[in-house]
């Protein structure tokens, strides 16, 4: 499994992947592939474009794009580190979201591809990073824990009405 950064060069088997990120669940949706006016070119623009925070609007935060390619270079997941946080990404959102394709999951990968991310973010000068996940999401609170997440405190999201944990990952041991 390696990580590749989101460039203009498309990995192997893209847009099965983004099928299956489209359907979206644990608060995670990806693009609209099924939209009249979607272009992978376009999602794959706002990807790079969010690196730069000259192209943001206010109020956001840059963030890198990373595919997880598998060893046939198949795109099996994507990965976005934030660069810094908002006072609502401080309080859920966090650094670091993710997502496997479902036929890949279950076989500790997730797990990898935040140990790559988070390596990622101390290449960044990040020193601890927050991720949060629903607290029904018993398989992202097991990659969490499993890359040193320590649980501050569980909270809940009046907008989603989903309780949700927060959890802090040290850099410093990486």
């Amino acid at each position: 499994m390696k990580l590749k950064k989101v460039s203009k060069e498309l990995p192997n088997g893209l847009m099965e992947f983004l099928y299956d990120f489209n359907k979206g669940e644990n608060g995670v949706v990806g693009p609209h592939v099924d939209d009249l006016n979607f272009s992978v070119e376009s999602y794959i623009n706002s990807l790079i474009n969010m690196e730069n925070i000259k192209n943001l609007k206010p109020g956001y935060v840059s963030e890198s794009s990373y595919w997880l390619l598998d060893e046939n270079d198949q795109v099996i997941g994507i990965s976005k580190l934030r660069h810094d946080l908002t006072k609502e990404l401080l309080n859920r959102g966090g650094h670091i979201s993710y997502y496997l394709k479902k036929s890949e999951r279950g076989k500790g990968i997730g797990t990898l591809l935040l140990k790559k991310i988070l390596v990622e973010a101390k290449k960044l000068g990040i020193e601890k990073v927050l991720i949060t996940t629903d607290v029904v999401n018993v398989s992202s609170i097991g990659i969490i824990i499993k890359n040193n997440g320590k649980l501050e405190d569980p909270r809940y999201d009046e907008k989603s009405k989903q309780n949700f944990n927060r959890y802090w990952i040290s850099l410093n041991e990486i």
